[in-house]
């Protein structure tokens, strides 16, 4: 009688075998989720410095379009909603023969969330980015130097982003300064 060969595994290599794929997968897996945090890290990073540049932007240009800037109890007409005082807020006017509001914006008290003086409604509105409000970090504030020439603005935002807050520290500031009068 011929003795029948058997073809295959024995159990302690196919042990051996799952055992290395396993620690093989994990160390993949690892790795992935390590690349995979990163990313999301830099995302929020880089959304937070994308949404802070807009809002720096927007507050530079309507400062340049107006000849002076007006802080808390200020305002030169009583046509603007008031405001609690201890609420940091800039108005921005022009003066050229009339005195013509231009844009306000503001950090609300107990939300921190930034909201803009809209014209032609005669509202605060939330300054928005994506179709969500824009929330300041603590510290956010308007300096205003004494010629009410020049604002410097300290920003820091909050960003919800895949169900986590993010925050950014106070920018340094960054001063926008209204045109001279023609």
């Amino acid at each position: 009688m011929m003795k029948q060969q058997i073809q295959g595994f024995t159990l302690v290599e196919v042990v051996v075998t799952g055992s290395i794929a396993a620690v093989l997968a994990g160390l993949l897996l690892t790795t992935f989720l390590a690349y995979s945090k990163e990313f999301n890290d830099s995302m929020t990073t880089s959304m937070l410095n994308i949404s802070a540049n807009t809002v720096k932007e927007r507050i530079m240009a309507d400062v340049r379009r107006g000849q002076n800037v007006m802080g808390p109890g200020e305002d030169p007409e009583d046509e603007i909603p008031s405001l609690d005082s201890v609420q940091p807020h800039i108005n921005i006017w022009d003066v050229d023969g009339v005195e013509r509001h231009i844009a306000g914006y503001l950090i609300e008290g107990t939300t921190n969330r930034l909201r803009y003086y809209d014209t032609t409604s005669g509202n605060w509105l939330h300054f928005e980015i994506g179709g969500k409000p824009v929330v300041v970090s603590e510290g956010s504030r308007f300096i205003l130097d004494d010629s009410r020439k020049k604002v410097r603005v300290k920003i820091g935002l909050k960003l919800e982003y895949n169900g986590q807050v993010d925050s950014m520290p106070p920018l340094s500031g960054f001063v926008a300064t209204c045109r001279e009068r023609e």
